[in-house]
């Protein structure tokens, strides 16, 4: 057994032992609550498995549920801080879509494109990439992450997962302003009314900061109104509306050398190469509306409905290399205008001993984009030109469009008070129409692809009844598999075509534990994912371009755990070790010659995470939160020759009450740790770098 592999197993007995210690051999803690009956639902549920509410110990699937109280506890203030205590999660700030937002990877899968994100069922980003920038992480009710593909109810676009935020309907009325370093301004206000037949709600919010290097400024606004009808013809109907108004400076990735991991002589981690006046953009108005009624003893029916439009600016550039004294790279400038479309129909049977969902979804979305492609050279040293000013540059337009639609079923049986049995599948019909046009002329294209996806997962539940000390000693195990249409870069240098789909299949296998009153939970899974025809960027006429390029392999296994040491206080730990390797990938290098990277692993990939965190909560009095995370090693090429050192971050905040205020300290990175946060896709070679310490202070009000 090689040394590494003892190493990893010898972490994931220390996490488990203290899980175990602390939940068996603490303190003397007080009298637990009843325990849940067998097979009834504790209070935690997820819905993201399979649209319908379950138990997470009765999913045959890695999952995750973060509750937005713990989140405002910890004083989060990105996806990224969010994301922080979710075992094997890797979420670090700092990536093509701004210096706020990650580039997640789970199961050790670093690909945007390959999740579904869904705010309130609804997938933001509509048939094309997810589009973080519409989560506002102050506002979520919790956070529900299923990992591996979930096309079985979901269809293509949840491709290796799913990352679901419900929001919260409040009707009361609150306030609070929010001051820190790099000149983080932000204020917020919600209000309301709940009837016993019309409720709504009210909120909104403003944010600026100066950013951690030059030229990285940020503003955001938005608002959201809400509005719920209790009794509408025998169901309920909730209607969202959403204004988003978004513009980030852009701070351009670092070119790094990837023998050495490090940067140019003369470049720091403070310094911005991107060109003056680039930037990120966005104007996004949405409407969502669902229906829930029951029209049946046992028979509920679904729709979901959602309309979007996204107006973004994307002016990025970049720096590759300094030759003589010149600041050398590329730059792009595009507009893409978005709309999308989502309808979502669906009826639940809950018949004794089943859950069975039927659906139909269709997904609609267009794409206008236009702008150009440009190189960029300026003297090194001195003040980036302006975007503006760089003159002509290789014009580019493209439209696409994509239509989604897909039939489901699924049905959960309990065969036996002790086993249940999930099967699950899906058909999806994927069109798609793509225009391209330079000065070398104008291309189309089209495809059509048809697909089953699927699911058929078990569990098992050791325990027939509760006992003195469990709730619940559940193993479960699953198989599916489901595919979808290739990524699509808004702002191509080069005509991309419509690439084949890419395909992903899994199967996954664990243990999930409750102690009595659900005290405390344990988690662990093992998984093995293949994808093919992986979409990666690669040099295609000297031009970074999507590419279909191989087949490749994450397996490993996770750990999780949590435990309330106290009614408000509770710890969360979790271990992952992560295998992913190309198993044939074939790319072009800068010199245009074909490489081999099978059996290498990606680049900036963790094998080993670590993640602890604690949170103190009463209702009344001081609070504080502590997190800590642990990143291993990660290959900085991909031929694996040069790794990243590891390291540790610290976020912790303090919270207390004055008077009818509340007040809030929170501090992130604490131990000032400059990292890559991960690669760019613009170009090789180059990352981006986490921020360094930060701080802000809250002050809150509830009326």
């Amino acid at each position: 057994m090689s040394r590494s592999m003892n190493r990893s197993i010898q972490r994931t007995i220390l996490v488990v032992t203290a899980l175990y210690s602390s939940t068996f051999y603490g303190q003397t803690p007080p009298t637990p609550p009843t325990p849940a009956p067998q097979g009834q639902m504790s209070g935690e549920i997820v819905v993201a498995a399979s649209k319908l509410p379950e138990d997470p110990l009765d999913v045959p699937a890695d999952t995750t549920v973060i509750q937005g109280a713990d989140l405002r506890a910890r004083g989060v203030q990105t996806l990224g801080d969010a994301l922080a205590t979710a075992t094997g999660a890797e979420a670090l700030d700092g990536s093509d879509a701004g210096g706020t937002f990650p580039n997640v990877a789970l199961w050790g899968l670093k690909e945007f494109d390959a999740y579904l994100v869904e705010i309130d069922g609804v997938p933001a980003g509509g048939t094309f990439d997810p589009d973080l920038q519409q989560i506002d992480v102050r506002s979520i009710d919790r956070i529900e992450i299923v990992r591996g593909p979930a096309g079985a109810v979901h269809g293509s676009t949840a491709f290796a997962g799913v990352i679901a935020i419900y929001t919260r309907f409040e009707t009361g009325t609150s306030a609070e302003i929010t001051a820190g370093n790099f000149g983080n301004l932000e204020g917020r206000f919600s209000t309301g009314h709940h009837g016993d037949a019309v409720s709504w709600q009210l909120s909104g919010d403003a944010a600026n900061n100066s950013g951690w290097r030059p030229r990285t400024d940020a503003h955001r606004d938005s608002l959201t109104g809400a509005v719920r009808f209790e009794h509408l013809g025998g169901g309920v109907l909730d209607l969202r509306a959403g204004y988003l108004h978004r513009r980030e400076s852009f701070g351009a990735p670092f070119p790094v050398d990837s023998d050495t991991g490090v940067l140019p002589d003369g470049v720091s981690f403070h310094d911005n190469l991107a060109l003056s006046g680039t930037q990120i953009g966005a104007n996004i108005e949405s409407l969502s509306a669902r229906y829930d009624r029951p029209i049946a003893p046992n028979v509920a029916f679904t729709n979901i409905t959602s309309f979007t439009s996204r107006n973004q600016r994307l002016a990025r550039s970049f720096v590759d290399m300094i030759v003589d004294g010149d600041a050398q790279g590329a730059g792009s400038d595009f507009s893409p205008r978005f709309r999308d479309v989502f309808e979502d129909v669906r009826v639940a049977w809950t018949p004794p001993r089943h859950q069975f969902l039927a659906g139909l979804s269709v997904s609609h979305g267009t794409l206008t984009s236009a702008g150009r492609i440009l190189d960029v050279s300026y003297p090194f040293g001195s003040v980036p030109p302006e975007i503006s000013s760089i003159p002509n540059g290789n014009a580019k337009r493209v439209t696409d469009r994509r239509t989604f639609a897909g039939l489901y079923a699924e049905d959960n049986w309990s065969a036996t008070p002790r086993l249940n049995i999930t099967l699950g599948g899906r058909y999806d019909r994927d069109l798609e129409h793509r225009t391209f046009a330079d000065a070398d002329g104008t291309s189309a294209a089209s495809r059509t692809d048809g697909a089953f996806s699927g699911r058929a997962g078990v569990v098992y539940r050791l325990l027939a009844s509760p006992t003195a000390a469990l709730d619940a000693l559940n193993v479960f195990a699953s198989y599916n598999r489901t595919f979808k249409p290739a990524a699509f870069d808004p702002a191509p240098g080069e005509d991309e075509g419509i690439l084949n789909p890419e395909r992903s299949r899994a199967v996954q296998a664990g243990v999930k534990l409750a102690t009595a009153g659900h005290r405390g939970e344990l988690d662990f899974s093992v998984f093995d994912m293949r994808m093919t025809n992986l979409v990666v960027s690669s040099l295609v006429n000297d031009t970074p371009t999507l590419i279909n390029a191989g087949e490749e392999q994450f397996r490993g296994f996770e750990v999780a755990g949590s435990y309330a040491l106290r009614p408000a206080l509770r710890v969360t730990a979790g271990f992952s070790e992560h295998q992913p390797r190309f198993i044939r990938f074939v790319a072009v290098n800068e010199h245009g010659e074909q490489e081999e990277f099978n059996g290498k692993s990606p680049e900036l990939v963790a094998r080993h995470q670590e993640q602890l965190g604690l949170v103190y909560a009463p209702a009344k009095g001081i609070g504080w939160s502590l997190t800590l995370r642990h990143v291993g090693k990660r290959p900085l090429d991909r031929d694996n020759i040069f790794y990243t050192n590891p390291f540790w971050t610290e976020d912790a905040s303090v919270s207390f009450p004055i008077a009818a205020f509340r007040i809030e300290v929170v501090g992130r990175n604490l131990g000032n740790q400059r990292y890559y946060t991960t690669d760019s896709e613009l170009q090789d070679g180059l990352r981006y770098v986490s921020s360094p310490r930060s701080y802000l202070v809250r002050v809150g009000t509830h009326f």
